[in-house]
């Protein structure tokens, strides 16, 4: 056995990490994206607080499909979230190992 065996990540950790990946809970659609969506720049960031502020702070509804619609097209183009958590997901997967069969006169 090596000493790895030991370093595997708790049920506890996997349920939740599946829970972020696939159920967005009591979250409304718009925060469960805001928790998901990977910003590449500080123009998208800008961008996104913009919009942000007006949706939460004076309730315009077109300034939150706007930042909804950004945050869709910037899960979608690189899906590295998602590909992340499904990476950290598959760390207790068991490995396929070969194991030599057979024996040997000495």
């Amino acid at each position: 056995m090596s000493g790895k065996e030991g370093k595997k990540i708790s049920f506890h950790t996997e349920r939740h990490a599946g829970e972020f990946l696939f159920n967005k809970g009591k979250l409304s659609e718009s925060k469960y994206m805001d928790m998901r969506t990977r910003i590449t720049s500080e123009d998208t960031m800008r961008a996104l607080i913009f919009y942000g502020v007006l949706k939460e702070g004076l309730k315009c509804k077109a300034a939150g499909d706007i930042k909804d619609m950004i945050e869709r097209m910037l899960i979608a183009r690189g899906g590295k979230g998602r590909e992340e958590g499904v990476e950290i997901l598959k760390q207790n997967f068991p490995r396929v190992r070969e194991v030599a069969k057979g024996f040997e006169n000495i």
